[in-house]
């Protein structure tokens, strides 16, 4: 299946003291993509909580091609071993196809 996304993989760069933002960047055939800039907090007083979990979103958009992808595995995976109809309407087998049509645009 091909996405129509940046291919991964994504990488979350080092933080720079002088941006207000953690960047993510993508890299493909020597070219480098701009994913997402998250922002960080960067008022007088932020503590510490804001920044770790600023850097813990930025992490887990840098893994979303490798989530997608490990995802479709595991989801044909699925439905040869144990048949799409055993695993129920409000399965994991059903949600694994709906976050994946989430993340693709394109309903199963």
């Amino acid at each position: 299946m091909t996405s129509a996304h940046t291919p991964g993989t994504w990488t979350v760069l080092p933080e720079e003291p002088e941006m207000d933002y953690i960047r993510i960047r993508g890299q493909c055939l020597g070219a480098r993509y701009k994913i997402a800039n998250v922002m960080s907090p960067s008022y007088k007083g932020v503590n510490e909580s804001e920044l770790v979990e600023t850097m813990a979103n930025a992490r887990l958009i840098a893994a979303a091609p490798d989530l997608l992808k490990a995802l479709q595995r595991t989801l044909n995976w699925l439905s040869s071993y144990q048949g799409e109809a055993a695993l129920g309407p409000s399965g994991p087998y059903e949600q694994a196809r709906s976050a994946i049509a989430a993340a693709t645009g394109v309903q199963p």
